[in-house]
This record gives C-alpha cells, structure tokens and sequence, in this order.
C-alpha cells in the first residue's frame, strides 16, 4: 500500500512546508516570461505572502502548470476544480500545480487514497501536530523518510537516486530533503520534454 501511495505522490506531486516571506523567484520569472498578466502575477505573490504553511521560497514548480491550466486540461472551471479537492476559493489562477497539490487537505489527501485520516495518520506516523485541516504537504514535510517512502533499503535507494548528502538517513524529516528531491525531478521532465520535442 505504502509503495503504491509512494508513486502516485511522484506522478501527483501532492506535498506543502511551512512560513515564508518571499515568493518563488524562479517560478515568477517563469510566468513572465510565459506572457501571464501582471496583476494576476501579484495576487499570486500576495497569496504566498499571507499562506503561513509555504516554505521560505515557496515550492520547486516540477510540473511547470498553472492550477488554471490543469482544470483546463481536466475539462473543468478553476472553481470546479478547487471544490473537487477542498482547496481554498480565493486560490489564484497562477498557482502552481505543485503548490496546489501541495494544499490539499490531510483529510481530502485520505479520501483521495480510499482511506480514513486515521489510518494516514498511522501510516505515516504523523505527529499529534497534524490535524485534518494541515495542508498535506506541510504534514508530509513532518514525516521521517523511512515512513514516506517504506523501508531502509527504500531510504537509502532514494539516498542514491538523489544524491542526498551522508547525513540524511531513515530519520531525516522530508521537509530536509524535498527540496532537492523535487529539483531534480523537474530536471528530469525539462530533459524529457526537451527530447520528445526534438
């Protein structure tokens, strides 16, 4: 069940950290460089200003996708698609897909995975901090590695995949590593669009 749930966060991207003061510079400069209207653009980093649970920086934008975009794709509203997921209605256009994701609630997050917030819980030996309401990123970002990805063998193949430094073991927080985790996966798609393009 754990490998199964594993997988569909790589492919879903579902995760969120904690308190932040400055936007995500580089996905800024992304959605100018993209054509998106300014205003739009400063609702976004008004957004992230005031949203207590992103980390400092704001998340590694992996999928390159507005929100708007993927309801699009999805053949829905925006509004259609924040009520599917219990995400917040004043949610901006422009957020990303990650950080989108990365807002789901624990407890939609539950019901996405044909769970009950308790046994999430369980499964990932939340702390008594996280409740159904916490972002699901923020509380994945609370977990130890070995209870997001498995088993020891599991830590230390992501320790390898990633290059993660000599210090991060079974016990490291997510929240340490995500980061890198999530930089180097959307290395991996920019590289993998640029091939199927060409």
């Amino acid at each position: 069940m754990k490998k199964i749930i594993v997988c569909c966060l790589s492919l879903l991207i579902f995760v969120v950290g904690c308190g932040k003061d400055v936007a995500n510079t580089e996905y800024i400069k992304y959605l100018r460089e993209n054509g998106n209207a300014e205003e739009e653009i400063q609702r976004l980093i008004e957004y992230e200003r005031n949203n207590k649970y992103l980390p400092k920086g704001g998340y590694v934008d992996v999928t390159r996708r507005t929100v708007k975009e993927v309801a699009k794709d999805m053949g829905i509203t925006l509004d259609e698609y924040l009520a599917e997921y219990d995400l917040p209605a004043d949610l901006p256009p422009l957020v990303s897909e990650t950080e989108a994701n990365y807002t789901v609630p624990v407890s939609k997050m539950a019901q996405v995975y044909g769970m009950d917030y308790e046994e999430l819980k369980s499964l990932y030996n939340f702390p008594d901090t996280i409740d159904q309401s916490t972002p699901w990123g923020y509380a994945i970002g609370e977990a130890r590695i070995v209870d997001v990805v498995g088993d020891d063998d599991a830590v230390n193949k992501l320790k390898e995949r990633y290059n993660l430094p000599d210090y991060v073991n079974g016990n490291t927080l997510w929240k340490e590593v995500r980061e890198i985790v999530d930089t180097k996966k959307q290395a991996n798609r920019e590289t993998t669009s640029k091939i199927i393009d060409e």
